[in-house]
């Protein structure tokens, strides 16, 4: 999609860096996971008499669980870094930019650069 112009702000140097550190941090994303919401934001929790429930779990994700605190975070405006070591704001980021590709790919194929803000947004978080 870089290629073809869809994504034009994201380079193959950016590619590079971003796979690299993919690499770099697998292990680390996995450990002492759980199945989290992906993209949770506040008015996604509700308070029950049975107790707190989560909405919205279109697309869950198998990693570190302080990633919907940075999701959180992100939706009320907040730096994660500020509160949070790095990793798993750049993983939030990662799952972001996944949706980006996605979305770009599979539900607007035939339009140009339409996440490609969000997909540059997305890659800085990671390699800044």
């Amino acid at each position: 999609m870089i290629a073809d112009g869809r994504f034009f702000s994201i380079d193959a140097i950016d590619l590079r860096r971003l796979r690299q550190w993919a690499e770099s941090v697998s292990g680390q994303a996995t450990a002492g996971t759980g199945l989290i919401n992906g993209d949770l934001r506040a008015d996604q929790v509700l308070r029950t008499p049975a107790g707190y429930r989560v909405l919205d779990w279109q697309r869950p994700v198998i990693t570190r669980p302080e990633v919907d605190l940075v999701s959180l975070l992100v939706g009320a405006g907040f730096e994660p870094r500020d509160w949070l070591d790095p990793l798993p704001d750049r993983i939030f980021w990662l799952i972001r930019l996944h949706w980006t590709v996605v979305a770009q790919h599979d539900l607007f194929p035939g339009s140009s650069g339409t996440f490609d803000d969000l997909a540059r947004q997305a890659v800085r978080r990671i390699l800044d």
